[in-house]
C-alpha cells in the first residue's frame, strides 16, 4: 500500500508538470512573450529599413527609375549589401562617359526578385519556424526534462524499495532532502547571470521547473512521512506541509506564478491531507486566512489576478466546504470572522478609486471595468451567501445574526465611501430579505414571527434610514434614495407574506402608510435643497416611493373592487404632485398603477362573479368603475398640462372604458340582476346599444371640437359595436316577431319604441357628423339605416296595435292588413313633407319608394286578401294618396322649379 500510495503521488505530480504547468507558464508570462515579439518585429522593420536606405544611395549614380525600384522591400532576404562587392569599381578617370552607362549589376537583382506576396508568406513562415523552434527549445524541452526527471526519481524510488536498498526512513529523508535540492538548485540557475540574461528576452522556465519539481517532492516526502509510515504527528506534519506551501508562495515573488499556484493548492490541499479527527475550527480557518492573505499580498505585487480569483475559490471554497459538512459546535465565530476577515483582506490587494474619482464608465456601478473592483464585489457576493449559510447552520442564533447585521452595515458604509462599488448596497438587501425569507416560524422563537417582526425593524431601519444619511453629498444620490425607499418596502413585503399570508389585515396597511408617510417627510426635506444641490432626482424617487407605499397599504388593506379603487386614486395624486412639484419621474410611475387597474377592471373576467349586494343599482360597480372613471379622467387632464403623450391617451382610454362598462354593468344589474347571467334579452340588447350609441355621439362631438384621436377611435367602436347589436340580434336574432319576447301593453310607449325607433333617431343624428368626418356616401348608409329602422318599427307598431303584447301570431285581420297600407302611406306623406322642408332630394326619393311600395301591396295583396268595404277603402285612400302627393309636387317642386328654369 505504501508503494502504490507513493506512486499515485508522483503520478499526480507528473500530470501537474504536463498539464498544469504549461498552461499556467503561459498565462503568466504572455506579457512577457508578446513585448519580446514586438521587439524582434522592431528589429526586423529595423533592418529592412536600413537595406532600403542602403539601395537608394547605391542607386543614386544612377537613372532616377532605377533608384526608385522597390527591389529592397519586396525581397528583404537578398540586400543590396551583398550585392555591392560584385559590382564593377568605378571606372578610371580618363574615362568619364562609361560610370553611368553600367548601372545593370544593381538594378537585375531587383528585377529578378520573387513577388512580393510570396517574399511575404515567406517571412511569415520563417517567423513561424523561428517561434516553434524557440517554444521547443526553451519551454516545452524544458518541461518534457521536468517530466523525465520525476520519472526517473519514481523509478529509482521504486527500484530501491523493490530491492530493499532503502528503507522507510532514509527513503523519506532522501525525498525531503532531494526537492531541498531542486529548490536550491532552481534559485542558484535563476540567479547565474546567463539565466538572468535570458530572462530579460524571454520567459525562462528551467528555474520554476527545477523549484516546482522540489516543492512537490519535498510535500510528498512530508505526507508519506506521515501518512504511510506514521513518522510525524498530525500537529507536525500539518505544520511542516504549511511552511512548504508558504515558501513555495514566497518563492513565487521570484520564480514566477508556476510557483505561487503550486504553493497556494499545497496549503489547500494540507488540512484535507492531514487531520487529528476532531474537528478544530480555530486553527484551521487562522492558517487558511493566513494562506489567502499571503496570495492576496502576491496580487498586489505581481499583479497575478488569475491568483486572486483562485484564492477566493479556495478560501471561500473552505467555508462552503465546512458548511455542507455535519455542523461542528463552536465554529460560528470563527467561521464568521474568516469570512469577514477574508472579505476584508481583499480591499488591500489593489487601491481602490476614491470617492471624488471620475467615473469608469457610464454603467460603472454595475459593470465595473476595474480588476480590483470586480475582485471586491465578488469577495463581498460570495460573503453574503456564506454569511446566509452561517445563519441557517447555527439556526438563527444571535452570534451569527450579529454578524449578518454587522455585514449588511458595512457594506452600506463601504458602498458610501467608495462611489464606484455603490452596487454593494444592494448585497444587504439581498442578505436582508434572504433571512427574513427563510426565517423558521415556530414557538421556539416565542409567539409567532415575533423574532422575525424585529430583525425586520433592525434591517429596515438599517437600510431605509442608511440610504437616506449616505445620499447627502453623494455624486449619486438618486441611487441612494431609489435604495432607501425600496429596500423598506421589500423587507415590508416580506414580513407580510411570512406572517401576513397575504391576508387583508389594517395593521399591516397601516405600517405602509407609515413607510408612505417616512418617504413623504424624505422628500418634504430634500425639496429644500433640490435647486442648491440637485436633488430632483432624489426628491422624485421618494415621492415614487410615497405613491409606492399607499399603493402596498391599498394592497394589503383592501380586497377586490376596493384594491382596484385604491390603485386608482393614485393616479390623479401623481399627477397633481408631478404637475405642482415638477417631478418628471412621477409621470413614468404612473404607468405601473394604470395599467393594474386597467387589467383588473377590463380584463379580468373575475369581477363578473363579485357580489353585487341586496340593492338593486347601488353596488360595487358604482364605486368599482365610478372613481376610477373620474381618477383617470382628473389623471389624464393634469398629466396633459405638463405634457401630452401616450401616458395621457391612456388615461383617456381608461376613462372611456371605465364609463362604458358602468353604464353597460349598470343596466345588467337592474334589468337581471347579476353580471355573468347567461340571459340577453331584447330589452337589455336595446339599452345597451342606445347607451353606447349615446356615448359614441357624445364622444364624436366632443372629438370635433378637442381632435383627440382617442375620442376619435373610441366612438367609431362604440357606434359599430351598436350598430352590428342593432343588425344581427335585434333585427334577425331576438326580432319579436319570431321570438316571441313580450313587449309592451301599450303601443308607441314599448320594447319596440327602444329596439328601433331610438337608433334609428341616433342614425338620423349622426349624419351630420359622418358628413363632417367622412363624406356623403357615409351619411347617406346612415340615413338609410334611420329609414329603414323607422319603416320596420312603423310596421312592428302596426302588428302591436292588433296582436297585442306578443307579436308573433300566425293570423292577421283585414283591418291589419289595410293598417299597413295606411300606415305605409303616411310615412311616405311624412317622408314629402321633410324632404320638402328640408330640401332633401334624398328623403323626397324615399318617401316616393314607400309610395311605390304601397301601390304594389294594394294591387298585388290587397285586391286578394281584403273583401268588402276595406278593399274598396284601400283603392281609394291610395288614390287620394297618390293624387295629393302629385298636388304636393306641383305645388312645391315642380313649379319652383320651372319658375327658376324660365329666369
Amino acid at each position: 500500500f505504501a508503494m502504490e500510495a507513493i506512486y499515485l503521488l508522483l503520478a499526480i505530480g507528473v500530470i501537474g508538470y504536463l498539464f498544469i504547468a504549461p498552461i499556467f507558464g503561459l498565462l503568466a508570462n504572455g506579457e512577457a512573450r508578446r513585448a519580446h515579439d514586438e521587439i524582434r518585429k522592431l528589429k526586423k522593420s529595423l533592418t529592412i529599413m536600413g537595406q532600403q536606405l542602403a539601395a537608394l544611395q547605391q542607386g543614386g549614380a544612377g537613372p532616377p527609375d532605377a533608384a526608385s525600384a522597390p527591389a529592397a522591400p519586396s525581397a528583404p532576404e537578398a540586400p543590396p549589401a551583398e550585392v555591392l562587392p560584385e559590382t564593377p569599381k568605378p571606372p578610371a578617370p580618363t574615362q568619364p562617359a562609361k560610370p553611368p552607362v553600367k548601372p545593370a549589376p544593381v538594378s537585375r537583382p531587383a528585377a529578378a526578385a520573387p513577388p512580393p506576396r510570396r517574399a511575404a508568406d515567406k517571412a511569415a513562415r520563417d517567423t513561424w519556424l523561428a517561434g516553434l523552434e524557440e517554444s521547443l527549445a526553451s519551454r516545452w524541452l524544458v518541461w518534457v526534462g521536468a517530466l523525465a526527471l520525476a520519472l526517473g526519481g519514481a523509478f529509482l524510488v521504486k527500484v530501491s524499495i523493490e530491492r530493499g536498498w532503502l528503507g522507510p526512513e532514509l527513503r523519506v529523508t532522501l525525498g525531503f532532502l532531494a526537492g531541498l535540492a531542486c529548490v536550491a538548485a532552481g534559485e542558484w540557475l535563476r540567479r547565474r547571470p546567463l539565466q538572468q540574461a535570458v530572462a530579460k528576452l524571454q520567459p525562462d522556465y528551467i528555474p520554476p521547473a527545477l523549484t516546482g519539481a522540489g516543492l512537490f517532492s519535498a510535500f510528498a516526502s512530508l505526507y508519506a512521512a506521515y501518512a504511510l509510515y506514521g513518522f510525524l504527528s498530525p500537529l507536525l506534519a500539518f505544520a511542516a506541509l504549511a511552511l512548504v506551501a508558504l515558501g513555495a508562495i514566497a518563492l513565487s515573488l521570484l520564480q514566477g506564478p508556476f510557483i505561487a499556484l503550486l504553493g497556494l493548492v499545497g496549503g489547500y490541499a494540507t488540512p484535507l491531507l492531514v487531520s487529528t479527527g476532531v474537528p478544530k475550527p480555530w486553527p484551521l480557518f487562522t492558517y487558511l486566512f493566513v494562506i489567502s492573505a499571503g496570495a492576496l499580498a502576491l496580487v498586489r505585487y505581481k499583479d497575478w489576478w488569475w491568483l486572486a480569483w483562485a484564492t477566493l475559490a479556495g478560501g471561500f471554497g473552505w467555508a462552503l466546504l465546512w458548511l455542507l459538512v455535519p455542523w461542528v459546535p463552536g465554529s460560528t465565530l470563527p467561521l464568521g470572522l474568516y469570512i469577514l476577515a477574508l472579505t476584508a483582506f481583499t480591499f488591500l490587494v489593489r487601491p481602490l478609486p476614491a470617492a471624488d474619482a471620475p467615473a469608469e464608465s457610464p454603467l460603472e456601478v454595475f459593470l465595473p471595468i476595474r480588476p480590483a473592483t470586480r475582485l471586491v464585489l465578488a469577495a463581498c457576493g460570495a460573503a453574503t451567501l456564506l454569511l446566509w449559510g452561517l445563519v441557517q447552520a447555527d439556526d438563527y442564533g444571535t452570534v451569527s445574526l450579529g454578524f449578518a447585521t454587522f455585514a449588511v452595515v458595512a457594506v452600506l458604509l463601504v458602498a458610501w465611501r467608495l462611489p464606484p462599488l455603490q452596487a454593494l448596497a444592494s448585497l444587504g438587501t439581498v442578505l436582508a430579505l434572504a433571512l427574513l425569507a427563510a426565517w423558521p416560524l415556530d414557538l421556539r422563537h416565542g409567539v409567532e414571527g415575533s423574532g422575525l417582526r424585529a430583525m425586520a425593524l433592525v434591517f429596515g431601519l438599517i437600510l431605509g434610514g442608511g440610504g437616506f444619511a449616505a445620499l447627502w453629498g453623494s455624486r449619486r444620490p438618486d441611487i441612494w434614495a431609489a435604495f432607501s425607499a425600496s429596500s423598506s418596502l421589500l423587507i415590508l413585503t416580506q414580513v407580510y407574506w411570512r406572517v401576513g399570508r397575504f391576508e387583508a389585515e389594517l395593521p399591516w396597511a397601516g405600517v405602509a402608510l407609515v413607510l408612505a408617510a417616512l418617504s413623504l417627510g424624505a422628500a418634504a426635506v430634500l425639496a429644500r435643497y433640490r435647486e442648491q444641490r440637485g436633488y430632483d432626482a432624489a426628491l422624485g424617487v421618494y415621492a415614487a416611493g410615497c405613491f409606492a407605499a399607499i399603493g402596498l397599504g391599498s394592497a394589503i388593506g383592501l380586497e377586490r373592487a376596493w384594491l382596484t379603487v385604491g390603485l386608482a386614486l393614485q393616479l390623479p395624486a401623481l399627477a397633481w404632485v408631478a404637475q405642482n412639484l415638477r417631478i418628471p419621474l412621477l409621470r413614468h410611475l404612473a404607468w405601473l398603477p394604470a395599467a393594474i387597474v386597467l387589467l383588473r377592471l377590463v380584463f379580468n373576467p373575475e369581477v363578473l362573479s363579485y357580489p353585487l349586494g341586496s340593492l338593486p343599482g347601488f353596488t360595487w360597480v358604482l364605486y368599482g368603475y365610478g372613481i376610477p372613471a373620474v381618477a383617470f379622467f382628473f389623471a389624464a387632464r393634469w398629466f396633459r398640462r405638463q405634457e401630452d403623450g401616450p401616458l395621457v391617451m391612456l388615461m383617456e382610454a381608461g376613462t372611456i372604458a371605465f364609463t362604458v362598462l358602468l353604464v353597460s354593468f349598470q343596466i345588467r344589474n337592474l334589468l337581471v340582476g347579476a353580471l355573468d347571467h347567461p340571459h340577453y334579452g331584447l330589452l337589455e340588447q336595446s339599452l345597451q346599444s342606445l347607451a353606447w350609441l349615446g356615448l359614441a355621439y357624445g364622444l364624436a362631438r366632443l372629438n370635433e371640437r378637442h381632435d383627440r384621436i382617442v375620442f376619435d377611435w373610441a366612438w367609431r367602436i362604440l357606434g359599430c359595436l351598436a350598430a352590428a347589436q342593432v343588425v344581427f340580434f335585434q333585427l334577425l336574432l331576438d326580432n319579436p316577431l319570431w321570438s316571441g319576447e313580450p313587449v309592451g301593453a301599450w303601443p308607441v310607449f314599448d320594447l319596440l319604441t327602444l329596439a328601433y325607433a331610438a337608433p334609428a333617431a341616433f342614425a338620423l343624428a349622426f349624419i351630420p357628423v359622418l358628413r363632417r368626418r367622412f363624406d356623403a356616401r357615409v351619411a347617406a348608409a346612415s340615413g338609410f339605416a334611420a329609414l329603414a329602422l323607422t319603416f320596420f318599427y312603423v310596421n312592428l307598431e302596426v302588428r302591436h296595435l292588433f296582436q297585442g303584447s306578443v307579436l308573433s301570431g300566425s293570423g292577421m285581420s283585414d283591418a291589419e292588413l289595410y293598417s299597413y297600407s295606411l300606415a305605409w302611406l303616411l310615412y311616405a306623406a311624412l317622408l314629402l313633407a321633410l324632404g320638402i322642408f328640408r330640401m332633401s332630394q334624398i328623403l323626397r326619393y324615399a318617401s316616393l319608394a314607400v309610395v311605390l311600395l304601397t301601390v304594389g301591396k294594394v294591387f298585388l295583396v290587397d285586391v286578394a286578401g281584403l273583401t268588402g268595404l276595406l278593399r274598396a277603402l284601400s283603392f281609394a285612400g291610395l288614390g287620394l294618396s297618390t293624387i295629393g302627393i302629385g298636388l304636393f309636387y306641383q305645388r312645391f317642386i315642380l313649379l319652383p322649379k320651372k319658375g327658376k328654369e324660365a329666369v
